[in-house]
Formats: C-alpha cells, sequence, structure tokens
C-alpha cells in the first residue's frame, strides 16, 4: 500500500517469515466515508477493494494474517518509498534486528568509555 502527497510518499508492504508478501485485501478511502473503518465497522469485515483515493483526507486500510513483519519506507514519490520498503522486507527480520542491536551495544560501549 502507499500514499503520496506532493513531494513526498509513504509506502508499507507486508511479508511473512520467507519473505512473501501477505497483505491480503486492501483499499485506499476518503476518511468517514468511504475508508476501511467506514466498511469494517459496518460489515464487521473489509470488503472494499478501492485502488486509490484522493485529493482529500485518505486513509488506507489491508487485511493482514495474524504473524507478518511490516516494513514502512518514506520518499520523495510513492515509488521511492515502495522500493525502501519492499528492499527492507527483502531482508530477514531477525539479521535486521541484531544488526541495529550489536550498532546499539558498539554505540553504548564507545559513550561509557569517556
Amino acid at each position: 500500500m502507499w500514499a503520496e502527497q506532493g513531494p513526498f510518499g509513504a509506502a508499507l508492504a507486508a511479508v511473512d517469515d520467507q519473505q512473501r508478501d501477505v497483505l491480503r485485501r486492501a483499499s485506499a478511502g476518503y476518511v468517514d466515508t468511504s475508508d476501511g473503518w467506514q466498511d469494517l465497522t459496518a460489515i464487521g469485515h473489509l470488503t472494499w477493494e478501492h485502488a486509490s483515493a484522493g485529493p482529500g483526507n485518505v486513509a488506507l486500510m489491508g487485511e493482514l494474517p495474524q504473524a507478518a513483519v511490516l516494513t514502512l519506507g518514506f520518499g520523495s514519490s510513492a515509488h521511492a518509498a515502495a522500493t525502501l520498503a519492499l528492499s527492507s522486507a527483502m531482508q530477514p527480520f531477525e539479521t535486521i534486528l541484531q544488526q541495529h542491536v550489536t550498532e546499539w551495544e558498539s554505540w553504548q560501549v564507545r559513550r561509557s568509555e569517556r
């Protein structure tokens, strides 16, 4: 799913532990009119699948399984943001987590040495 306004873009990707896309049904709608929340509260599950909405105050909604890794990308366009989100999703979560933990621990050691 992605959104774009002016020179800014955001994208959300969802994958399982095998890096397969797990975003099921998705929809874009106008807030308080045709957004996924209106559909969900009226019917109890997501049935609308609007491909786009806007300009205006829009909301995105997607259906996910119980377990998924979400990646969020920001960029100078929706396509740039999607590239970042998808490239992050292609790496196993544990690898990225360990890299961040290692860098955080290293930073803490350097700070305590001062």
